[in-house]
């Protein structure tokens, strides 16, 4: 599940819906070693540390809005993040399809922003 959700997450990223250009793929590469992370650190966005998706993490990272986690993240382009079950489902987290720009759709669903 937790490798499922890793794949996800790295296909999502470097799905960044901006044209592809170097800036694009600086973002690319911040969002991946930001998010995912080996070891736990005091604080960060990290939502993978060591392969297990941080279920607290994520909920705080799910809780702030789309402006203030591009400033966190230290991004320009715009991003969406969304995880699927086995079967290829989208899972909710804290009711929302997908964490990103509202500008997105992920099967169909609108992310908020």
């Amino acid at each position: 599940m937790v490798l499922l959700i890793f794949l996800v997450l790295i296909s999502v990223i470097i799905a960044v819906f901006s044209t592809e250009s170097q800036v694009t793929r600086q973002d690319q590469v911040k969002l991946l070693n930001q998010l995912v992370i080996e070891a736990e650190e005091e604080d960060g966005p990290a939502i993978i540390v060591g392969g297990t998706l941080d279920k607290t993490m994520l909920l705080n990272f799910a809780n702030k809005n789309y402006d203030e986690l591009k400033g966190l993240l230290g991004v320009t382009s715009d991003f969406v993040i969304h995880f699927e079950d086995s079967e290829g489902n989208l899972v909710d987290i804290i009711g929302k399809p997908c964490i990103g720009s509202a500008y997105a759709r992920v099967n169909g669903y609108r992310c908020d922003g």
